[in-house]
């Protein structure tokens, strides 16, 4: 390389030593160009993965919404059927809940001298109940009939306390017992 460089003239080797210089710092600029670039690509790379999985995320959040949204239409729309269907319709006041306790009575076969009725909001505005408190005097299976009748019955209505009030103490195999029956009222929004 040495022997090249003597075979130039003092002007022509300021000219080679200037374009080696500019070529190095040419060079020292693309290298430092090219380094920055594939760090911004890396950068880059990382915020979209980022941004991916952020994406991702959001896709199962919202399906997730739209199943629990689902979720909670389908429990709107069961709780709509229960409530003219299973429900006591409000407007109706007892009558409803006497009727069905005459279907009850019927089929058990006895005759219930004295209902006492009273009521209780369960839910502000929303859900009521009204009890049917009544005395009966029978044998057991009469008793058990009356208990499979109500358990029988498709609407909202239930045992909700049964007090044995004499077993066999005024005449033998005869039952009096006080029961208290619920049906429950669902009030429409």
């Amino acid at each position: 390389m040495k022997e090249l460089v003597s075979l130039l003239n003092l002007r022509e080797r300021k000219a080679v030593k200037t374009a080696a210089t500019i070529a190095g710092f040419v060079c020292a600029a693309a290298l430092v160009f090219a380094v920055r670039a594939q760090v911004r690509a890396g950068r880059a790379a990382d915020r979209l993965s980022a941004a991916e999985a952020r994406a991702g995320e959001a896709a199962r959040s919202r399906d997730e919404a739209r199943r629990e949204f689902e979720n909670w239409r389908q429990a709107a729309a069961d709780l709509r059927d229960l409530g003219s269907t299973w429900f006591y319709n409000p407007a109706k006041g007892v009558q409803e809940l006497r009727l069905d306790l005459g279907r009850i009575f019927e089929a058990s076969g006895i005759i219930v001298p004295e209902i006492v009725y009273a009521d209780l909001e369960l839910v502000k505005g929303r859900l009521r109940r009204t009890t049917a408190e009544f005395r009966m005097s029978g044998s057991y299976p009469m008793f058990r009939r009356v208990l499979e009748a109500v358990e029988n019955h498709p609407r909202a209505i239930h045992v909700e306390r049964v007090e044995f009030v004499d077993i066999g103490g005024a005449a033998a195999g005869v039952l009096e017992v006080r029961i208290v029956l619920a049906g429950y009222y669902l009030h429409a929004k």
